[in-house]
C-alpha cells in the first residue's frame, strides 16, 4: 500500500502519457521538442498522424447533402484545400485540433 518513487520522474513513467499528434504540417522541430519533454518528464511517449482522421473528416463534409430549401448548395464549399483562402486554412486547422481533441 505505500510507495515511494526514487525519483519524480519515475513517478511520472508510472502514471503520465504524452503523444505527439503530427499532421502533414508539423515539422521535426516540434516532434523533438515533445520527445524531449516527454523524457524529461519521465513520462510515456507515443505519437500518431492525425492525416488519416483528418482526411475521413473533410471526406464526410464533401459528402454531406443539404435537404430542403433553406442552404444554397451551389454557395457551400466543400473542398477545402491548404493555402487557397484564408478562410479554408482556419477550418482545416480547425478540424485538425478538433481531432487531437478527440484523440487525446
Amino acid at each position: 500500500p505505500f510507495y515511494t518513487p526514487p525519483s519524480w520522474q519515475d513517478f511520472c513513467g508510472k502514471i503520465f502519457v504524452t503523444c505527439y499528434m503530427a499532421s502533414e504540417h508539423s515539422g521535426s522541430e516540434t516532434r523533438s521538442r515533445a520527445e524531449n519533454l516527454a523524457k524529461q518528464l519521465g513520462a510515456n511517449h507515443t505519437s500518431i498522424a492525425i492525416r488519416p482522421i483528418t482526411d475521413a473528416i473533410v471526406k464526410v463534409f464533401q459528402q454531406c447533402h443539404f435537404e430542403g430549401t433553406k442552404i444554397e448548395k451551389s454557395k457551400v464549399k466543400s473542398d477545402c484545400v491548404w493555402n487557397a483562402s484564408g478562410t479554408e486554412d482556419i477550418a482545416l486547422q480547425n478540424i485538425q485540433a478538433r481531432s487531437r481533441m478527440v484523440m487525446a
